[in-house]
């Protein structure tokens, strides 16, 4: 049976993002194609859960401050690193 992904369309994360469809998902997340009510289209990382509580979370913030810091045509831009709560479980982004 296959996996049930974490979002589904419309749905609204942080009263800020609002979720149109799925991308695909790797190793470590899922990636969603969102609308932010101010910036317009972005694509979002979800970190799987299981990454999560196998990782240093200071270690993953670490490197997505890092990364909201680099500009280069070869490096994805990072706008935010957050959490959102969905059936009493916590995520992050």
């Amino acid at each position: 049976m296959p996996e049930k992904q974490i979002l589904e369309k419309g749905e609204l994360i942080n009263n800020t993002y609002e979720t149109s469809f799925f991308i695909g998902k790797g190793a470590f997340g899922e990636v969603y194609r969102v609308k932010h009510k101010l910036m317009g289209l972005q694509a979002m990382k979800i970190f799987k859960e299981n990454y999560v509580g196998k990782s240093n979370l200071e270690d993953v913030i670490t490197e997505g401050k890092i990364l909201i810091r680099l500009n280069h045509k070869n490096i994805v831009k990072v706008y935010e690193i957050n959490t959102f709560n969905k059936n009493n479980r916590e995520f992050y982004f």
